[in-house]
């Protein structure tokens, strides 16, 4: 028996999101010539979304970390992840979990919010 898949039988769109490494690996994967001309039949349009600027980095970590989102710790964030939204979101709770596990130490000025940053931007780009 054929799978009948979604799009086919409800005719609705789908929208599938990603980053520019996935769109690159469909364009240039190993796929025979039948199996990519079937996924581009079925692509009506691909619209690259450039990173965010860092207007919009400072909204997310306005919304995420409040007062601690100054003007200094954006430009930091922007520049140690770039404007990839994913890693903007991701970096926010590790912020704020590392300044939790370090309160007493950043208010004795042993730690600054700077080396906090710069941790948890090396935290996620290595996945920890």
């Amino acid at each position: 028996m054929e799978k009948d898949h979604l799009w086919e039988k409800a005719r609705i769109p789908i929208v599938l999101v990603g980053t520019k490494a996935l769109f690159d690996r469909f364009m240039s994967s190993r796929m025979t010539e039948d199996v990519r001309a079937q996924l581009s039949s079925r692509v009506a349009l691909h619209y690259l979304l450039p990173e965010l600027t860092i207007k919009e980095v400072k909204g997310i970590l306005k919304r995420g970390l409040g007062e601690l989102a100054t003007d200094d710790i954006v430009a930091q964030v922007y520049n140690e992840i770039g404007g990839i939204h994913r890693h903007v979101d991701m970096i926010v709770p590790r912020i704020l979990d590392l300044k939790e596990r370090n309160e007493d130490r950043l208010a004795a000025g042993e730690v600054k919010m700077s080396q906090i940053v710069t941790i948890a931007a090396s935290r996620l780009m290595t996945g920890l």
